[in-house]
């Protein structure tokens, strides 16, 4: 019996894998969180922000409601935010259209602030280490497919609630912490220096180039400064340590062998382009494009996170030959590019980033794209990168105004 389920789950394992792996953003999703500052004292606030994907409802807006609840001071973790029965059914945090004391709506979408008291600690002595070590103020974000007209009244929320408890409407409950404490070495939120596609820093607007099925290396580069020192009290010891940075690696198509990856460590994140028969789901979208997302933390809860485009080449394309380009005259006025197979022009370069909102127009048979604001006034040289992703550099001149 045991050799038979052993042979039954090799073949099963040894078909094509036909699942979509977590990496894949497929529906609604929130992938990362942050709070700005990352760490707080008392009668401090932060700013919240969620990085929330979902690209089953195209042109249509999700509605987040942010509720914060009040951090123990003993640390207990007595908060109606973190209760099973509210993750599973934010319905019932509303009762008589109220909320429970030391529960608060604190924002809408990307508006959300964390408040605390400047009293939290005054039932502790002044010489309690747990002021030192701190305790977490806990924060519900309730993304919900749905879009909402201005701030909901109590009401309304607990009317979106209950659409939710019934399944009437999507929706991803995440809880978030946020340390508040008085240590004098507070945390902050690692940042993003580079983002390396096969070894080299992706550029601004410009779509990392990769063919059906290709295999790239991405990796993701935070300044010395991000890997900050701090203390870690024990029960036995205070150790002073060195804060660890992971990424975590997100896609709209196509999959990673390792979905998180410590910075600095020996272990790599592969990209795999869709287009590879070995995972017959992972299909080359008709639009060839898709986007990386990528979520940086810190061994002490800071989150940040980035963005960028990739292109999967098409070889049937047009191979497109740049005869001009005509500068714009103001800010603001487009870049007008002229010659033959325009239809094939995947991004136009200059001064080391993309121009913005490229697109080819049957109509003039010309390209045309918007300078980004960051370009600042000057004469560059002008790079074509092509839909079958080679690039040329044209020898033609672009001036930013």
């Amino acid at each position: 019996m045991v050799r038979g389920l052993a042979l039954a789950l090799l073949a099963l394992t040894g078909c094509a894998e036909a699942w979509s792996p977590e990496s894949i953003i497929e529906d609604l999703r929130v992938i990362g969180m942050q709070a700005d500052p990352a760490e707080l004292k008392p009668g401090e606030s932060a700013s919240l922000s969620a990085l929330i994907l979902d690209p089953s409802r195209p042109g249509q807006k999700n509605t987040v409601l942010w509720i914060g609840c009040d951090p123990d001071p003993f640390n207990l973790g007595r908060s109606a935010c973190s209760d099973p029965a509210v993750l599973q059914n934010p319905a019932s945090l509303v009762s008589g259209g109220k909320l429970p004391n030391g529960v608060h709506f604190i924002g809408l979408d990307n508006a959300a602030t964390y408040a605390t008291s400047a009293e939290l600690f005054s039932q502790l002595a002044a010489t309690d280490t747990r002021r030192q070590t701190g305790t977490v103020g806990q924060v519900l974000a309730i993304a919900i497919a749905q879009e909402t007209t201005g701030v909901p009244t109590m009401e309304e929320a607990a009317a979106l609630f209950d659409k939710v408890a019934k399944k009437e409407v999507k929706a991803v409950i995440t809880l978030f912490r946020i340390k508040v404490s008085e240590s004098a070495t507070r945390n902050t939120n690692p940042v993003i220096s580079a983002f390396l596609f096969d070894g080299k820093p992706v550029k601004p607007n410009l779509p990392a180039m990769i063919s059906a099925a290709g295999k790239r290396e991405v990796l993701l580069e935070a300044p010395e400064g991000s890997f900050e020192p701090y203390v870690e009290t024990t029960p036995t010891a205070m150790e002073e340590k060195v804060e660890r940075l992971t990424s975590a690696w997100y896609s709209t198509s196509g999959r990673f062998n390792n979905l998180r990856v410590a910075l600095r460590s020996e272990v790599k994140a592969i990209f795999t382009a869709p287009g590879d028969p070995g995972f017959p789901l992972d299909k080359v979208p008709e639009n060839r494009s898709g986007t990386f997302f990528v979520v940086m933390r810190d061994t002490r809860g800071g989150q940040t996170w980035t963005q960028h485009p990739f292109w999967i080449c098409d070889i049937a394309t047009s191979i497109a030959n740049v005869t001009a380009v005509t500068s714009p005259a103001a800010k603001g006025e487009l870049v007008v590019v002229d010659g033959q197979g325009l239809d094939g022009v995947l991004a136009i370069e200059a001064g080391g980033v993309g121009m913005l909102r490229g697109s080819f127009s049957p109509m003039s048979g010309k390209y045309e794209a918007l300078v980004p604001p960051t370009l600042a006034p000057g004469t560059y040289p002008v790079t074509v990168h092509r839909k079958n992703c080679s690039s040329v550099e044209t020898g033609l001149m672009l001036t930013v105004p």
